[in-house]
C-alpha cells in the first residue's frame, strides 16, 4: 500500500489494475479463438476437398429409347448408355471424382394397334461396349421388374437392390471416367403378339471438382 494513497483510493487503484489484467486476458482469448477458427476452417476446406480441390455434385439422367416388336410374348433389345448424352457430365467429364447409379425407369411410350398384351416382366442386364454377356439369370441383373403394365404411360422404378446399383456404376463409370454401356432388357408377357416403344431412365449422381 502507498503511504501517500487513501485506502479507499488505494482499494480503487488496485481494481483499476484487475480490469486491465483481465481485459488484457479477454483479448487474447479471443484473438487465440480466431485464430484457432482460422486453423479450423481451413483444414475442413481441405479435408472435404481432396488436396485442396473443391467437390460440387450434381443430379442428371440419361434416357434411351427402344421398340418392341414380336409376334410372341418374349422379347429382348440392347441399347447403348453413353453417359456423355447427358450436357452436364459431358461438360465436366475431365472432372468427375465419381459417379453413381441412383435409379432406373422402365417406361412404355406408345402401343401398337397389333399388341395383345397387358403386363410383362423382366430384368435389365448390363456389359461394357464389346465384352461378353454374362449368364441371363436375375442374379446377374442390374435391375428387374414384374407385372408392368403394357400401355401408354405406365412408368415404373424397376426394382434393385445396392450389389446392382453398384454393378451397373462401376460399368458406366469406372476410375478412369465414363464409359459407353450396353444394356439388354429381356421380357415376357401375358400373350402376344407385343408391340409397343418403351424407354429406359437411368437417374445420375456425380461428384466433380471445381
Amino acid at each position: 500500500m502507498r503511504p501517500d494513497v487513501e485506502p479507499d483510493e488505494h482499494r480503487k487503484i488496485f481494481a483499476a489494475s484487475r480490469f486491465r489484467r483481465a481485459a488484457h486476458v479477454v483479448i487474447l482469448c479471443l484473438r487465440m479463438n480466431k485464430m484457432m477458427t482460422l486453423v479450423f476452417l481451413s483444414s475442413a476446406l481441405t479435408l472435404s476437398s481432396g488436396c485442396g480441390l473443391l467437390v460440387t455434385s450434381f443430379e442428371g439422367e440419361v434416357a434411351v429409347d427402344f421398340e418392341v416388336n414380336a409376334e410372341g410374348n418374349e422379347y429382348a433389345e440392347t441399347v447403348t448408355i453413353n453417359p456423355t448424352d447427358n450436357d452436364d457430365v459431358r461438360d465436366n467429364q475431365d472432372r468427375i471424382k465419381s459417379g453413381e447409379i441412383q435409379s432406373i425407369v422402365f417406361s412404355v411410350e406408345g402401343v401398337g394397334a397389333e399388341n395383345r398384351a397387358a403386363a410383362g416382366s423382366g430384368e435389365v442386364y448390363a456389359r461394357l461396349v464389346g465384352d461378353a454377356w454374362g449368364p441371363m439369370t436375375r442374379e446377374n441383373a442390374v435391375a428387374t421388374f414384374d407385372d408392368t403394365p403394357v400401355e401408354v404411360g405406365s412408368e415404373v422404378t424397376l426394382s434393385v437392390t445396392a450389389a446392382m446399383l453398384e454393378r451397373v456404376s462401376g460399368l458406366v463409370f469406372p476410375e478412369g471416367g465414363p464409359r459407353e454401356v450396353e444394356a439388354m432388357i429381356v421380357g415376357h408377357t401375358d400373350e402376344g403378339p407385343l408391340v409397343f416403344s418403351g424407354r429406359l431412365t437411368f437417374r445420375l449422381l456425380i461428384e466433380a471438382g471445381l
